[in-house]
Order: structure tokens, then C-alpha cells, then sequence
């Protein structure tokens, strides 16, 4: 737990996204509140979709009272110009907590606008998720794209007609599409991509890489952005294929 601790503690110019229990008797677990409580020597921003909402779990971990008025609220009708301000601060150095009231923060909810502006900044700005257990979901919060319409894909089928035709499937379809694979086809996942760049038709792509470990790794990007050799050893992972609608 020290060695991922330490992993989140050392980024800069990041968003981190908080997992809040659901029922709001339940408070954050220690992991979370021992990371809070070691970041705020850094003053990061802390953003909320209600203070009131938050306030209740901050004071029940044993968070220090003072910082509850500096929670920034967000909220659906203010959130591009928010994305825009504070994508500026994590640019310039800043870290940011994203807390929603209840759930995942960005899972259809205006957070994805903030996500979505920081994965435009390229490398002048990071996205991460404190442990959270389920990897899809997960990487389809971080990846910043649309999830007006999602589509789960799972796993493709190894034989080679099947698993074409599964690839134009997905490649013409407009939802954002999530897929897994095996960490020995990763080379193969992204060879197939390669031989299909006509149908990606400059879809975005994001690869989520060791998830919720020291050796988590994201790249997000068109195709031909990435280099082959990142993809050469075995890895786990999840691709999330931007949707359009």
C-alpha cells in the first residue's frame, strides 16, 4: 500500500479522482483518507458537487475542518468554464481532488468536461483514479470521452474472421466502445489497430495500463501518436475506443 501511496504522491499538474461510498453513513477507506491527509500539506484544489454533501464525510474521516471552506463547487451548469480554469491551474503545477457527492466522480457526470480538457493538454497535465474495482469502468472515467452511449465489448474472439468482423463492428459504431484483452495479445490488440486505421477514422484512443499500481500508465491519442515498442511487453490492460455520439 506504501509503494502505491507513494506512487500518487509524487505526480504534479494531476486530477485525481475520489470513489465515494454510495450511503452517506459510509466514509472513505483508510488508503483514501491517509492520501487525502498527506496531500493537503500541498494544497491541492478540493472539488465538490456540494459542500454541504462532502462536508459530512470529511469531518467523520478526521479531515481537518479548516479546509471545508475551501471546497469549489461544480456543477453541470457552470462545469466548461470550470473545466477550462482549472485545467489552467493543473497545467501550471497544481493538483486537484474531484469528489462527487456520491459514487465515482465523471461516470455520467460533468466532471467528464475537466477529464476531457486535461487529455487535451497532452503531457502538461495527468489524470489518475484512487483504487476503484472495477478496471472498464475505471478507464472509461479517465479516457474523457463521451458517455452519452457506452458499449462494453469485452473480450474479442481469437479466431481471425470473427475477430475482424468484431473490429469493423465496434470501428463503425459511434458509442465509445471499452475492450479487454489478455496482456499476451497487446501486441496483437494493437497491431490490429494498426491494419485498421481507415476504419478508426481518427478516433481518439486510450490505453489504461496496470491500473491501481505503482506501474499505471496511460496513453491517450490517435494511433499513429504512439510507438510501437510501448506495446511490446506483456501488460494488463483496457482500451476504451472514442465514440462519437
Amino acid at each position: 500500500m506504501q509503494e502505491l501511496l507513494s506512487f500518487y504522491l509524487e505526480k504534479k499538474s494531476t486530477l485525481f479522482l475520489m470513489p465515494t461510498p454510495l450511503w452517506d453513513q459510509l466514509l472513505w477507506d483508510d488508503f483514501q483518507v491517509q492520501f487525502i491527509e498527506k496531500m493537503l500539506p500541498f494544497e491541492p484544489l478540493i472539488l465538490v458537487e456540494s459542500s454541504k454533501v462532502l462536508r459530512k464525510k470529511w469531518i467523520g474521516s478526521g479531515l481537518p475542518r479548516d479546509w471545508i471552506n475551501q471546497f469549489v463547487e461544480y456543477s453541470e451548469h457552470n462545469m466548461e468554464e470550470f473545466a477550462r480554469e482549472v485545467a489552467k491551474k493543473i497545467r501550471a503545477g497544481k493538483n486537484a481532488l474531484l469528489f462527487s457527492d456520491g459514487g465515482l466522480p465523471v461516470f455520467c457526470d460533468p466532471g467528464v468536461h475537466l477529464v476531457r480538457e486535461i487529455r487535451l493538454q497532452g503531457q502538461k497535465g495527468s489524470v489518475h483514479c484512487l483504487p476503484f474495482s472495477n478496471s472498464a469502468i475505471q478507464a472509461l472515467i479517465l479516457s474523457g470521452f463521451s458517455q452519452n452511449e457506452f458499449y462494453f465489448a469485452g473480450f474479442l474472439p481469437q479466431k481471425k474472421e470473427l475477430r475482424e468482423n468484431k473490429w469493423r463492428e465496434i470501428l463503425l459504431s459511434n458509442k465509445t466502445t471499452i475492450l479487454m484483452e489478455t496482456p499476451y495479445r497487446l501486441s496483437k490488440t494493437y497491431n490490429d489497430l494498426k491494419r485498421q486505421q481507415v476504419l478508426l477514422n481518427k478516433k481518439k484512443l486510450f490505453w489504461a495500463f496496470d491500473l491501481n499500481s505503482p506501474r499505471e500508465e496511460h496513453l491517450w491519442g490517435d494511433i499513429s501518436s504512439f510507438s510501437e515498442e510501448r506495446f511490446q511487453e506483456k501488460r494488463e490492460f483496457v482500451l476504451v475506443i472514442e465514440g462519437k455520439i
